[in-house]
């Protein structure tokens, strides 16, 4: 038994009753989690877990074939594993995934044990696919300007002074209505005649109407109120009316009807949107106001296939977890946390498999960090990590022992080719990023890059950088044995700096570096060994 380390198995569905394995929750575990697990595995023995920095984490441990307790809690992508750290104040969950894989060999007369693989959240994303077709980017729009206004007493009492003003795009000499000392119904303002022209092959999406005026009412008790904003289609006022009813404000306003995928209850073509009978019709209620309407125009959104109009890279890597999640059966419980602004991508993605998508987003130059958590979150950073370099110095002879370096140019770049679409029945899509200062000093190097997903030539740049950030100098592995009682998992995190001295013959190392990845290891003697590895600044 390791006792430095719990393992808690709990069920990826909601437990409603049935055969659970009792089990005693120690009082640092939150009361509404007792539910949640159904047993834990006593006897293991070669625990091994990792994590990595924007990418996938994995653990195995070894149990007894015979330990019928602990295999009952063995079942592949159903049961969740959770390893907590024993500490002097606490358990501290320091990994969590699902169950994946179970080898074993057996022997006669002998203790035979079985080996269980697991993988974090994250990989759980390696067993889902986006649409045939999804096309991250904002949609195309037209804004225009009414060319006719005319009054319409299809409603109302009260008849528009100037209606033909609203098709000044100024705010010097308004269309408007004087309500007077009783409350009033005006007839319907008629804006229409935008003169769209909107591709014939386009979908509308959605559409907005701006109208720009202002309430000049002479006490607080006079009103104004839209009580009807109705699109009209091919002559035909709509049914659905996007009015508010609301007070208007008493300065000059943009007040905004619709949106980018509002349709008003109706079904549009192009045809529609560019004819002169497009348009909208506006009546409002008052009291004591003058109500001046400056000018009225309307934005059409539209664009041509499954269109998603997000853009931030963090918020697309949401996007695709969410869309995913939504499907039948398929919420793994991962949850929105904090997603940092990142960059405006704009992506196509067909059948694409969902974590090498996100890896994508993240793996380039003004990329983002992102996490799942142990307790299923996902984060998105400009950049993640805290400078640890004034509390945590790993010193070799002062809390490192048994220090194993691998200075690592195996893979070495400074001309990164990347390859992006197909550009005809046969040409890729291809630049060349080299970086002439390495080339001298280190000849030549080149490395291939597949982006089959990618055609903007910007990103395809931004990914050669990368490669060249990560590949142009040697990345450097430090491997350690921890000295009881100094170092553990739970003083750092993924992306932290940390001061790293080494002086030791050949080594004069005295330098900040990044933990892009860490992994505990107990043997079966249980010594814990913990190895991480890190990186340059820029990298």
């Amino acid at each position: 038994m390791n006792s430095e380390y719990r393992i808690l198995i709990k069920e990826t569905r909601e437990i409603k009753g049935g055969t659970c394995i009792p089990m005693c929750i120690p009082a640092c575990f939150r009361p509404d989690k007792s539910s949640f697990f159904i047993g834990e595995i006593n006897n293991f023995k070669n625990l091994y877990f990792n994590k990595r920095l924007n990418n996938y984490g994995t653990c195995r441990f070894d149990i007894l074939v015979d330990d019928t307790e602990a295999n009952a809690l063995i079942s592949l992508c159903e049961y969740e594993v959770y390893i907590y750290k024993v500490t002097s104040t606490g358990d501290v969950l320091v990994w969590s995934g699902e169950q994946r894989r179970r080898t074993g060999s057996l022997v006669e007369n002998h203790d035979d044990w079985c080996t269980i693989y697991c993988y974090d959240w994250f990989y759980a994303l390696k067993d889902r696919y986006t649409a045939e077709s999804v096309i991250y980017r904002d949609l195309d729009t037209e804004f225009n300007l009414t060319y006719y206004g005319t009054d319409s007493n299809a409603i109302g009492t009260v008849a528009w002074t100037n209606p033909n003003y609203i098709q000044i795009d100024d705010t010097s000499s308004p269309s408007y209505i004087d309500f007077g000392g009783s409350e009033k119904v005006t007839h319907y303002l008629s804006a229409s005649d935008f003169r769209f022209s909107i591709p014939t092959d386009e979908t509308i999406k959605g559409i907005e109407v701006i109208v720009t005026l202002d309430n000049d009412k002479g006490i607080s008790s006079h009103y104004a109120k839209d009580t009807t904003v109705k699109i009209v289609k091919g002559g035909v006022i709509s049914t659905t009316n996007l009015g508010n009813n609301i007070d208007q404000p008493v300065i000059i306003t943009n007040v905004t009807y619709g949106g980018n995928n509002n349709l008003w209850g109706e079904t549009f073509t192009p045809a529609d949107i560019n004819s002169d009978s497009f348009g909208v019709v506006l009546s409002y209620t008052g009291y004591g106001s003058i109500i001046n309407v400056h000018y009225v125009k309307i934005r059409v959104y539209y664009g041509t296939g499954n269109i998603v109009e997000v853009t931030d890279a963090g918020a697309i890597a949401w996007d695709l977890i969410e869309a995913s999640q939504l499907k039948s059966n398929g919420d793994f419980g991962i949850t929105e946390g904090t997603i940092a602004t990142t960059q405006d991508r704009t992506r196509t993605y067909n059948n694409q498999n969902i974590m090498e998508a996100i890896i994508n987003l993240s793996d380039v130059i003004n990329g983002f960090d992102f996490e799942i958590t142990n307790d299923k979150v996902f984060n998105v950073y400009t950049v993640k990590g805290t400078d640890l370099t004034d509390s945590l110095i790993l010193e070799y002879g002062r809390n490192l022992q048994t220090v194993s370096i691998d200075e690592d140019f195996t893979e070495p770049c400074n001309n990164a080719i990347v390859l992006g679409e197909v550009i005809d029945e046969t040409e890729l899509t291809r630049v060349d990023r080299p970086d002439t200062t390495t080339q001298a000093k280190y000849k030549l190097r080149e490395m291939v890059l597949s982006a089959d997903n990618v055609i903007d030539e910007d990103t395809l740049n931004e990914k050669g950088d990368a490669m060249l950030y990560k590949y142009k100098e040697p990345l450097i592995k430090v491997t350690f044995e921890v000295i009881r009682g100094m170092v553990d998992i739970t003083q750092f995190s993924l992306g932290d700096l940390i001061r790293l001295i080494i002086k030791k013959g050949c080594y004069n190392i005295d330098s900040t570096y990044r933990i892009f990845e860490w992994t505990v290891d107990h043997e079966s003697d249980n010594t814990e060994k913990l190895s991480l590895i890190l990186g340059e600044l820029g990298i």
